[in-house]
């Protein structure tokens, strides 16, 4: 009624000779185009599907998000996690909106987010069903730190001003832990960082390629998250570090009592005030408007890092589904999901997607977890191909595509 069933048909028609976007997403779009009153709020939010050609041939299919700040329109940011349950992107941002007062007709976006110990891992390693769900890295969501960073990879970061920024996060400059019911507060400097001295405050990080220290006179308290997960209190032998997170480290002397398996600590770095979100991830792909694929200095090639993350991570040269975000000269957000291990698209390396993004105008930008993880929802429709379904042992031909679930997804939603 609109355009007429021949303009229609054209429109469909370009589409899939360039794109392949869903039908049903690019009848939606004509709609917002046509409504005078989406038309602003539209334009804060725009999608699009993307294709090419690696430099062997090979063809690459996957999705663009564009996020752009309006002065009458406000973007707010929040990380989901899944509180140990099966979720995936949708889902979470389903009860995201069913839980607050916000309506889920509000124009979001959603990708999923950092990395987490998920049950694979955690049996992989050897390790209790308690570690299920740590994050591995820095997590930070309503101005409160809820996880260290345990390399010195690339953390997008949502501030108090509406900036958003992506940045390296390590502890080499020490922090701050105290109980959250109160009581005092231990400093732990950068001297005692990685390595244990007598009568003082130390602390281990992933970064850290040993896998004992000899202790003589300190506890040891794993941390999982914010959450004490374990405590050693043998001294004058060899201590296990904690394999998947920091390491307290406190004079025996010093050290409270009523520090014990489950208890919540209260975690302060300096830098870190003015961020209300934050999620570490990467690695990073650009920096200053340069590639810069970082896996040595982000941590990527440790040992450590090797047994927590996927693997996959750690190759540059390694094509298949990835997804990233980028930041432009004006400050806006770009996000690109690639699709990969279909017939369409191998999918991208770190590098290419790199490239893609240098081309769309990024300066910087860092990825998110890769694989069959990878996914991309904007106003409840996914727009990149999941190759991926829970049970394709029975019928690998012929399943359709499936949102895997996930630790954690990143939304951002507009409040008019």
């Amino acid at each position: 009624e609109l355009f007429g069933e021949v303009e229609i048909l054209k429109l469909l028609r370009e589409d899939a000779d360039s794109f392949g976007t869903p039908v049903k997403q690019v009848l939606s779009r004509l709609l917002q185009k046509n409504s005078q009153a989406a038309t602003e709020v539209n334009s804060a939010l725009s999608s699009s599907m993307i294709t090419g050609l690696h430099d062997d041939g090979s063809p690459w299919s996957g999705a663009m998000v564009k996020v752009k700040q309006l002065d009458n329109h406000q973007w707010n940011f929040d990380t989901l996690l899944t509180q140990k349950t099966n979720d995936t992107v949708l889902s979470l941002t389903e009860r995201f909106f069913k839980e607050s007062t916000r309506r889920q007709k509000e124009t979001y976006i959603a990708w999923n987010g950092g990395y987490i110990l998920n049950a694979e891992l955690v049996g992989k390693l050897a390790l209790s069903e308690k570690y299920i769900g740590s994050p591995l890295g820095l997590l930070i969501k309503n101005s409160q730190l809820l996880s260290f960073p345990l390399f010195n990879k690339p953390v997008l970061s949502f501030l108090d001003t509406g900036q958003i920024m992506i940045k390296e996060a390590n502890l080499e400059q020490g922090f701050t832990v105290s109980e959250m019911e109160g009581g005092p507060v231990f400093i732990f400097r950068a001297i005692g960082h990685n390595i244990l001295t007598n009568e003082s405050l130390c602390y281990f990080d992933l970064i850290f390629e040993k896998d004992t220290v000899f202790n003589e006179n300190h506890i040891f308290c794993y941390l999982s998250g914010n959450t004490i997960i374990k405590v050693i209190k043998d001294q004058s032998q060899e201590v296990v570090l904690n394999p998947v997170g920091i390491s307290l480290a406190i004079p025996a002397n010093q050290a409270p009592t009523d520090w014990v398996e489950g208890t919540k600590l209260t975690l302060n770095m300096a830098g870190w005030d003015n961020v209300i979100n934050a999620i570490e991830a990467g690695p990073r792909l650009i920096r200053d408007g340069e590639e810069s694929i970082e896996m040595q200095a982000g941590g990527w090639k440790t040992q450590k890092s090797i047994a927590t993350q996927a693997a996959r991570v750690d190759f540059m040269d390694m094509r298949g589904p990835k997804i990233g975000v980028g930041i432009d000269d004006a400050g806006e957000l770009i996000v690109v999901a690639i699709n990969g291990r279909i017939r369409e698209s191998v999918g991208t390396t770190h590098i290419e997607l790199a490239k893609i993004f240098l081309q769309q105008g990024a300066k910087q930008a860092m990825g998110f977890d890769p694989g069959g993880s990878v996914t991309l929802v904007v106003d409840g429709l996914q727009l990149n191909i999941t190759p991926y379904n829970k049970d394709f042992e029975k019928n690998p031909l012929s399943l359709p595509p499936q949102a895997r679930f996930v630790g954690n997804a990143i939304i951002g939603y507009m409040i008019n």
